[in-house]
């Protein structure tokens, strides 16, 4: 079975800071980032034009993007993974890689 944001969220919960290493489903670049899953503030209002589950994506906050730009209202850092893409992930000082569309921990402390 692929692998799931629920799965994802339940590894590093609602409200932690993960480290994600994936490969962006537009250009096929490997894209590390620092993220927060939780996009509650901030939101405009109105329905989503999209569900992510649908298109293979989990939606966060890229908390590099929203730090440098916070002060200025500018971007928010509102981004997409791509689930299907994901290599590694880092959370609670733990480290896990993708294989076979499993998360599989690998011994190694961040």
């Amino acid at each position: 079975m692929p692998l799931t944001a629920q799965d994802i969220r339940d590894l590093v919960g609602d409200n932690n800071f993960f480290g994600v290493t994936f490969i962006k489903k537009t250009t096929g670049e490997v894209r590390h980032m620092l993220a927060h899953p939780g996009m509650k503030k901030n939101l405009k209002g109105g329905a989503r034009a999209y569900d992510p589950n649908d298109k293979g994506l989990m939606w966060v906050t890229d908390v590099n993007v929203f730090n440098r730009n916070r002060e200025n209202g500018g971007d928010l850092g509102r981004r997409s993974v791509n689930i299907a893409g994901i290599q590694e992930i880092r959370a609670r000082g733990k480290r896990w890689i993708v294989q076979d569309d499993k998360l599989v921990e690998t011994n190694t402390t961040i």
